[in-house]
């Protein structure tokens, strides 16, 4: 006798949906459901504003058996006519709110936007549901009013719920898609300056929800990823220079919080990766000076700038901070300062050459060239940023 295994139903345990207090309207016509809520309105609005809502309420009528996906949005035939068979839009029930609150909008609901009292939380929400459904008239409205608060956003966005963080890492793949760069800029800002922190909580839950936002990015954020990285070390090298305790040379490391409850192993890996390339990094650029770029108005560049370059990067870096010994952009932010605080004031370059001659090294050295040095360690700082996130990846990256 064969045997058969039985296996009992899994109870489903799904509450009911329920009707959203705000935009379920008994004489509107078309119910949706996002997620498990559902929403009354008006199919016209959807129709009129949106390209996806016309082709969608434009394909045939089918069997009930059969369902169409288009857009994120699943129908049967009759759908949106009861609550048993609404036309079903995987958005949260947040963001399909914020659409029928625009939908719907007064007009000093809308004049409230340019003010103090604007929602930002609900204008982001309302961004990224009109973005996807191509509500271009919203998202223009979104866009301005975001971008005229942009200082503003990240910590409205942050604070507002446990979805803070997603919500602002959305906010700033859709500026970067969209070419925001203002907004995506001030974001990114926003966000590093978090991981600063004094509070080291703060700084950790930062940190994660940054790396959590690089890593979907698909190389989107791959900067963002490496800066992130960067603050948090730098942090924690601020943090611990505040302590009795000193930073030995050779255990870099062992300063960093490492726990992997923290961050994860992987994660770990990069920090020690990027700790330990940027301080070999710092120690090339004070063994070894930089090599002068040349410069064609100069025509006592190699015999007069070049030496006195050497000589002066030689002199100033002995006399950096123990920082720098760990942190390349540091170091060459302090030469930067120290070349723009250094005397020009000599006409002829021999005369500012015979005058350094003279001088001891404890004294201030002019600068030959001193553009073209500014210039130099300004490109050096930008070659630096833009290649951080290099240093924290490991090979399989």
């Amino acid at each position: 006798m064969s045997s058969v295994k039985c296996h009992s139903a899994t109870p489903d345990i799904t509450p009911p949906p329920t009707r959203d207090t705000d935009y379920y309207f008994e004489k509107d016509d078309c119910i949706i459901r996002a997620e498990n809520c559902l929403f009354k309105i008006h199919r016209f609005l959807l129709e009129r504003d949106s390209p996806i809502f016309q082709d969608l309420f434009s394909l045939p009528q089918t069997s009930s058996a059969s369902e169409h996906v288009h857009s994120g949005i699943s129908t049967i035939r009759g759908e949106g006519e009861s609550d048993e068979n609404p036309v079903i839009c995987h958005d949260t029930a947040d963001d399909f709110r914020a659409l029928c609150w625009a939908l719907y909008a007064r007009p000093k609901d809308i004049d409230a936007q340019r003010t103090t009292s604007a929602d930002l939380v609900q204008m982001a929400r309302l961004l990224a549901i009109s973005h996807k459904y191509q509500i271009e008239h919203l998202c223009d409205w979104c866009w301005s009013v975001i971008g005229t608060k942009a200082a503003q956003v990240f910590q409205h966005l942050t604070s507002s719920s446990d979805q803070g963080w997603k919500e602002t890492e959305r906010l700033l793949n859709l500026s970067i898609q969209s070419q925001q760069a203002r907004l995506a800029k001030a974001l990114e800002e926003d966000w590093l300056r978090k991981i600063q922190s004094t509070n080291i909580a703060d700084s950790q839950m930062a940190l994660r929800a940054a790396l959590d936002a690089a890593e979907r990015s698909a190389g989107t954020l791959r900067q963002f990823h490496g800066k992130a990285y960067y603050m948090y070390i730098k942090n924690v090298m601020m943090l611990h220079s505040s302590s009795e305790s000193p930073i030995e040379v050779g255990n870099s490391a062992a300063f960093v919080n490492l726990d992997t409850s923290v961050l994860s192993e992987l994660r770990c890996h990069r920090l020690c990766q990027g700790l330990w390339t940027l301080a070999q990094l710092s120690m090339k650029l004070l063994a070894a000076v930089p090599r002068l770029n040349d410069n064609a108005s100069c025509t006592d560049h190699s015999s007069i700038c070049i030496p006195t370059w050497n000589t002066w990067w030689k002199v100033k870096s002995t006399g950096l901070p123990v920082q720098t010994h760990y942190d390349p952009r540091v170091l060459i932010e302090s030469m930067q300062n120290l070349a723009n605080s250094d005397g020009d004031s000599f006409s002829n370059p021999r005369a500012r050459y015979d005058c350094y001659l003279r001088r001891t090294v404890m004294e201030q050295i002019p600068i030959p060239c001193k553009a073209s040095v500014l210039d130099q360690l300004k490109e050096m700082t930008k070659i630096l940023d833009d290649t951080l996130a290099d240093y924290f990846m490991l090979p399989h990256d």
